[in-house]
């Protein structure tokens, strides 16, 4: 599918890309054109003008000077001379005579009689007129010229310059050739970077479904054995009914989990973002957690420095859950050991060069510390605790969904959402979740919020 998907788009980039290129280069030779006609008719007119003026005052035509101007300029010429052409043009062939009388048809269809002597005082002379012969592009221009003796009339012919001679088609046409398959290529690049979110999303979609499946499938299992228990072993009913509801729980906080992280995803989750005291954000789970942490055997000590915290937007109730999600995860790991915590700290690393795992820090294990500071106007949250830490390896997935190291799943009562979970939720405030080592073992989760 995603083969098929990318090769649409790409088809269709490139015949869009195709299509307004082409748009493109037609407005280009247009203009080109045009430009090229305008240009000509310009030179045309400024050619007569220089004729007209010398015959409006010279009583004489040079016919040797008037041939050389022809040809230097590549365009025939007609001279009227009170009504009778001269002797210079006796030697016009038919169809250059025939050009001739279309320029001066043209120019008295515009107002410019060259026969009409009385009518004009000055010299008045027509715009370069564009016109076909014999299948040939012309452009024409004519002047009535007074002078002492009555008057001149000069009429001009140039042949039109080839629009496609004068466009370079074959360059035109190659770089149209070039700019497409250069668009191509990149259009190819963007493509596929564009899709790699996508294709991504969609692994990862594949990988949590499977995930999913695997973790609700184990208690699905239970359920229906302790079903069969207590169809054919009537006895065994209580165990088999406290079994079925445990698991039942089980798979009801793993759905819970699932619906959060669905309704993050469709930016749905609710949230009602207002000013905190950031301290009394800190308190307030000090108190909820400390006595959880004592319960199980654990000291949570609270760090605050002297000066009140910044106060920040966000959700009380959801920062709160950030927070337990991240003390109940240290409580887990903190004393755990290398093979079921998914990983190995630099602690054990050390240890594995003959040096002791009671390094005068055993102590520290049942310790897990809540700090905050100030940190350029925003509040940096940290949860550090002293057990055996997460590998290098497995630092870049700890917020992926289902993650946990391998050994880890052995703990049935974890799913690894909790901490995509937090991840999410400082994502809606507008923070950061980060991880990084605890110095002497351990990891520390920092929260930055503004």
């Amino acid at each position: 599918m995603e083969k098929r998907l990318r090769a649409r788009l790409i088809k269709i980039y490139i015949v869009s890309a195709a299509l307004i290129m082409a748009a493109v280069l037609a407005v280009v030779m247009i203009m080109t054109t045009r430009e090229t006609r305008r240009a000509q008719a310009e030179r045309l007119t400024e050619l007569m003008t220089s004729v007209a003026e010398n015959l409006q005052t010279e009583s004489t035509v040079e016919h040797s000077a008037l041939r050389q101007f022809e040809k230097d300029n590549a365009l025939f010429i007609k001279i009227i001379d009170n009504g009778s052409a001269l002797f210079y043009n006796g030697g016009d062939s038919g169809q250059i005579a025939a050009l001739f009388d279309m320029a001066a048809e043209l120019a008295r269809d515009g107002g410019l009689d060259v026969m009409a002597v009385s009518l004009y005082s000055q010299r008045r002379s027509s715009p370069a007129m564009r016109f076909a012969h014999a299948g040939a592009a012309y452009y024409g221009i004519v002047s009535v010229i007074p002078v002492e003796a009555g008057y001149r009339a000069l009429i001009m012919v140039q042949l039109a310059a080839s629009s496609w001679e004068a466009l370079d088609l074959a360059a035109y046409l190659g770089g149209y050739a070039l700019s497409v398959l250069l668009l191509g290529l990149v259009g190819i690049k963007l493509i596929e970077r564009a899709l790699l979110p996508a294709l991504e999303s969609r692994a990862r979609q594949t990988e949590f479904i499977a995930a999913a499946s695997h973790e609700l499938r184990t208690p699905l299992a239970v359920i229906r054995a302790h079903t069969t228990t207590v169809q054919n072993m009537p006895d065994e009913a209580q165990n088999a009914a406290s079994a079925i509801e445990s698991e039942s729980a089980r798979m009801s906080r793993l759905i819970d989990d699932m619906l959060l992280l669905a309704s993050a995803d469709a930016k749905s989750w609710p949230i009602h973002l207002e000013p905190l005291d950031a301290d009394t954000l800190l308190l307030n789970a000090y108190e909820v957690y400390g006595t959880v942490c004592a319960k199980r055997g654990y000291q949570l000590s609270l760090k605050l420095p002297d000066a009140p915290l910044p106060r920040v937007k966000g959700d009380g109730q959801r920062l709160l859950q950030v927070l337990g999600i991240l003390i109940e995860n240290a409580l887990d790991y903190a004393n755990a050991t290398p093979s079921n915590a998914g990983g190995v700290s630099a602690r054990y690393e050390a240890n594995e060069q003959n040096e002791s795992p009671e390094c005068g820090i055993q102590a520290d294990r049942n310790k897990i510390e809540l700090a905050a500071h100030s940190a350029k106007g925003q509040v940096a949250i940290e949860i550090v605790d002293h057990g055996v830490g997460i590998a290098n390896e497995h630092k870049p997935l700890v917020f992926e969904r289902f993650h946990r190291g391998d050994q880890a799943r052995r703990a049935r009562e974890h799913f690894g959402l909790g901490l995509s979970i937090a991840s999410e939720l400082v994502k809606l405030h507008g923070g950061e979740l980060s991880l990084r080592d605890t110095p002497g073992g351990g990891c520390t989760f920092r929260i930055l919020l503004s």
